[in-house]
């Protein structure tokens, strides 16, 4: 059973320093440009850990995480946001009060990006397996 980060939103730079973050470890790198599709992979699937960003056409981040606390089994996934430099301290503070459980700029290394997320990478007591029917796509 392979075992799933989600990459919420259009930041492509967000995507490539996770797939750098994590190249040499068996994760599956799922990214989601939106957030419909992001919802429904994180239901599908049930990550180990969110990455998103601020950007999420078809959606703003207060829908986005709503949705994720009002699922029982996605409000215990870890939730991060790589946000662009620069961004206000309030909005990091909301993000952070609305259930983030760290906010990074996106300008971090992907080895400081693996170590500030490692805790949050082990198979907890809520990672549920696949039946034999579903698929990770």
């Amino acid at each position: 059973m392979g075992r799933h980060i989600l990459i919420a939103g259009k930041s492509e730079r967000n995507l490539a320093l996770a797939r750098e973050a994590f190249e040499d470890l068996d994760y599956s790198i799922a990214p989601a440009p939106n957030m419909s599709l992001a919802l429904f992979l994180a239901q599908k699937n049930l990550p180990l850990l969110i990455i998103a960003s601020t950007n999420l056409p078809d959606g703003d981040v207060r829908t986005f995480l709503s949705e994720l606390k009002s699922d029982e089994e996605l409000r215990q996934v870890p939730l991060l946001f790589l946000v662009e430099p620069g961004t206000d301290l309030e909005h990091t503070n909301e993000l952070l009060r609305s259930g983030a459980k760290c906010v990074l700029s996106n300008t971090v290394s992907a080895e400081e990006l693996r170590k500030k997320i490692a805790p949050w990478l082990r198979p907890s007591q809520y990672e549920r397996l696949l039946s034999s029917h579903e698929t990770t796509e």
